[in-house]
């Protein structure tokens, strides 16, 4: 779940379960139409794609009337022509890890080094 200011926060179990899942389904909504716009796909377009009313691809995107299943959204990104995969967000104790990790990988990424790709000192027998 994104980080919510206090006066905003779910107070309870259940509220903090409502936010979670209005939550995943706007992070869902942006991401398809963020690949729409980028791959330049309009609704109507998305809707003859997939053969869907034009209706039912404005409540895809709507606030109140989305209730995207896991199939509805591969169904949507295949239409796009994107591939989205699942990835769980990092909680504050995962953060370091990454960090460190990252770090890492730039610092691998960034190192030089300088190979001969070719120094012929075992050259193959020629084939005829």
């Amino acid at each position: 779940m994104a980080k919510v200011s206090k006066a905003f926060a779910p107070t309870n179990e259940a509220a903090a379960e409502a936010f979670a899942i209005e939550d995943m389904i706007f992070s869902i909504q942006i991401a398809l139409q963020k690949a729409m716009r980028n791959n330049g796909v309009s609704q109507k377009m998305l809707a003859e794609r997939l053969g869907y009313s034009a209706g039912r691809v404005s409540q895809i995107f709507s606030e109140e009337g989305a209730n995207l299943t896991l199939k509805t959204v591969a169904k949507v990104a295949h239409a796009i022509g994107e591939e989205f995969e699942f990835v769980q967000r990092l909680n504050e104790a995962d953060t370091g890890i990454a960090e460190a990790l990252s770090r890492e990988n730039n610092r691998v990424a960034t190192e030089w080094s300088e190979v001969i790709a070719n120094d012929n000192l075992c050259p193959l027998p020629m084939v005829a």
